[in-house]
C-alpha cells in the first residue's frame, strides 16, 4: 500500500491523496487487530503485486481508493472501483468518497455512480525543502518517559472522549507497533511542560514528507509552539534528503492553514468529499 502511494507521488510530485506515512497512521492508530483491518481494507493484486487498495471506515462511511499510476488508465480499474463500492455498501448505501476535484475522469465515473460533491473539502499545501527549516532545541523525539505527556497533548487538542488512561495505553501500543515512525514522533517542551507535538513522516522513494497529525495543547495555544515545531520538522526533513513536504487541512480551518502558510506551505489541490443522495 505504501509502495502505491510512493509511485503516485513519483509520477506527480505532491499530487497524491495519501502519503506512505498516512498508510502507517491508518493501520496503526488507533491500534486494531488484523481481523478489524481486514474489514476496513481491500487490496487489488496484479501478478502478485499490490497495484491498488481501498480503505473504508465503517463508523463514518468514508471510502478512499488509490491505484498505482500504471493501472490508473486501464479498463480493470473500473471493475475494481465497482467491486470496492459494493463492498463498502454492504451495510447500507451511506458511503462518502474522497478525490481531488481536478481528477475529472475519475470524478466523472463516480458521478455516474450517483455521487455528488458536498461542501466538505480539504486543501493540500506543499512546500519545497530547498531551504529547510530551523532546528529548535526544545524539540526532541518522544522517549519512553514522554508517553503520558505526549498523549495528553493530542487527548486535549482533539477533545477525545476516551478516558485518558485508555488513550495513553493505546498510544503506547502504537509506539510498540511496526507502524510507528521511531525518531519522527516530535515533542516540544516549554519550561519542562509538553506544549506541542507532531508525527513527521518521510518517504525515501519519492523524497516527499508530511506532517500528520499536528497538535498544540489548548492551554499552550497561540504562543508560537506549533510553528516552531513545524520549522524544526522541516529542517529534519531536509537533513535526510526529502525534497518537498505536503500537508492537508480542512478548507474552512483558517487557523491551521495560516499556521502552515507561516512556515512556507502554499495551497495546491482541493480534496472533495462526494456522497450519494
Amino acid at each position: 500500500m505504501q509502495a502505491v502511494c510512493s509511485a503516485k507521488l513519483l509520477a506527480e510530485p505532491g499530487r497524491a491523496v495519501a502519503h506512505p506515512g498516512d498508510i502507517a497512521w491508518l493501520v496503526g492508530w488507533p491500534p486494531r487487530s488484523i481481523e478489524r483491518l481486514a474489514e476496513e481494507i481491500v487490496l487489488w493484486e496484479h501478478h502478485d503485486e499490490v497495484v491498488g487498495f481501498a480503505a473504508f471506515a465503517p463508523d463514518d462511511g468514508d471510502l478512499s481508493v488509490l491505484v498505482s499510476p500504471e493501472m490508473a488508465s486501464t479498463a480493470p480499474v473500473i471493475d475494481f472501483e465497482d467491486e470496492v463500492l459494493a463492498w463498502a455498501s454492504r451495510a447500507g448505501p451511506s458511503v462518502r468518497w474522497f478525490e481531488f476535484e481536478d481528477e475529472t475522469a475519475i470524478v466523472d465515473r463516480w458521478r455516474a455512480r450517483g455521487f455528488r460533491p458536498t461542501d466538505e473539502a480539504y486543501r493540500n499545501l506543499t512546500r519545497s525543502l530547498d531551504e529547510g527549516g530551523t532546528r529548535d532545541e526544545r524539540v526532541k523525539p518522544v522517549g519512553d518517559d514522554d508517553v503520558g505527556d505526549r498523549a495528553s497533548i493530542n487527548h486535549a487538542a482533539f477533545q477525545s472522549t476516551q478516558a485518558f488512561d485508555e488513550y495513553a495505553s493505546a498510544y503506547a501500543r502504537f509506539r510498540a507497533s511496526p507502524a510507528y515512525p521511531d525518531g519522527w514522533d516530535l515533542l516540544l517542551r516549554e519550561d519542562g511542560r509538553a506544549a506541542a507535538c507532531c508525527l513527521a513522516w518521510t518517504d525515501p522513494v519519492s523524497r516527499a514528507a508530511t506532517f500528520e497529525p499536528v497538535a498544540t495543547h489548548p492551554e499552550m495555544a497561540r504562543r508560537g509552539f506549533g510553528r516552531a515545531l513545524l520549522l524544526d520538522g522541516l529542517s529534519r526533513f531536509a537533513d535526510v534528503g526529502m525534497t518537498y513536504a505536503i500537508v492537508g487541512v480542512e478548507v474552512d480551518n483558517a487557523g491551521a492553514e495560516a499556521l502552515y502558510r507561516s512556515v512556507g506551505f502554499e495551497p495546491d489541490r482541493v480534496l472533495r468529499v462526494y456522497e450519494r443522495p
